[in-house]
């Protein structure tokens, strides 16, 4: 079976077949953001809503770091793309859009601030929530050499990185 892959925030489903549906739900689930399925094989109709997790993009440098950070993101059912420095994070695949993204400050080959103004500027990501961090920077400075939506210091708490995310996540 050949399906061509659309673009959509919305799917629905009303399929007997339980089999069928998960086949096409793992087809597109980084194309759409909720998917509404009947199930109605006997005629009654079942209907179960899934919602997709929300995309974090995160640009940090130092390894531990950003595998904490992944993992603790994960775990909260984030689906999460990771970069290490700034030449990957432009040359990323810029489809599917994040709905976050969580920048270091200072990296080996660039700045997030930078990197922050960048994103800002451009129309198909201006409107993203961006979220600094950093260890050697204070959330002044931050204020004024970008447009970031949040800021958290290094060393961070992990119940403030997931509240903080899980705001903008879901704004």
């Amino acid at each position: 079976m050949h399906i061509t892959p659309m673009k959509f925030h919305w799917l629905f489903f009303s399929i007997g077949n339980p089999l069928l549906v998960n086949y096409l739900f793992l087809k597109f689930k980084k194309q759409i953001k909720c998917c509404l399925v009947v199930y109605s094989s006997s005629g009654t109709g079942r209907v179960k809503k899934i919602q997709m997790s929300k995309r974090i993009c995160v640009l940090e440098d130092n390894d531990d770091i950003r595998e904490i950070i992944s993992f603790i993101l994960e775990e909260e059912h984030y689906e999460v793309s990771v970069y290490a420095n700034v030449k990957d994070f432009i040359n990323r695949e810029k489809k599917p859009k994040p709905d976050v993204f969580l920048l270091d400050v200072m990296l080996p080959d660039g700045n997030g601030l930078d990197v922050c103004n960048l994103l800002k500027a451009d129309c198909a990501t201006k409107g993203i929530p961006v979220m600094m961090m950093s260890a050697n920077y204070k959330k002044v400075d931050i204020q004024k050499a970008c447009k970031a939506e949040d800021f958290i210091p290094k060393p961070f708490d992990i119940a403030n990185l997931l509240s903080k995310i899980g705001v903008y996540a879901n704004a």
